[in-house]
């Protein structure tokens, strides 16, 4: 079904970010939770509706650094301006380490005020151990 109407295109668009296959959080600009996808539940070990109106860092534990998002997280709020954060932690629910790239951007209202941040995020040394894999296995065959 291609949206026709504007209620099919925000139907659209939140199937687009409940099934993105990456971790996609939104975070007012007092760093609490606003939404998170389920990729972003299932890293956190936590569920949406627990998280939602908490401030970013609840939810994860005290051995996981969380202080580098945290600031990208503010910083993004403050200036208005994307970042890209890479942090090398385990993920909440985990325990291995994993390296996160983070994709950070402010969302403004229809006034041009950045009232969100958005974030997404992934592990790229999963990426990197599964491409490893993948490679000695085609070069030992």
């Amino acid at each position: 079904m291609v949206p026709s109407g504007e209620d099919d295109e925000r139907a659209l668009v939140e199937w687009a970010f409940r099934q993105a296959s990456f971790s996609m959080s939104v975070f007012d600009v007092e760093q609490r939770y606003l939404r998170l996808n389920e990729v972003a539940g299932q890293v956190m070990g936590v569920a949406e509706d627990v998280l939602r109106g908490q401030a970013f860092p609840y939810g994860i534990p005290a051995d996981v650094d969380h202080l580098g998002t945290l600031q990208a997280l503010r910083d993004v709020a403050a200036t208005g301006k994307p970042a890209h954060y890479e942090s090398y932690s385990r993920a909440p629910s985990g325990l291995r380490e994993q390296a996160w790239n983070l994709e950070l951007w402010p969302v403004r209202n229809a006034a041009g005020e950045v009232c969100a941040v958005g974030m997404a995020g992934f592990d790229s040394l999963g990426k990197t151990i599964w491409a490893e894999q993948a490679l000695t296995s085609t070069t030992a065959a």
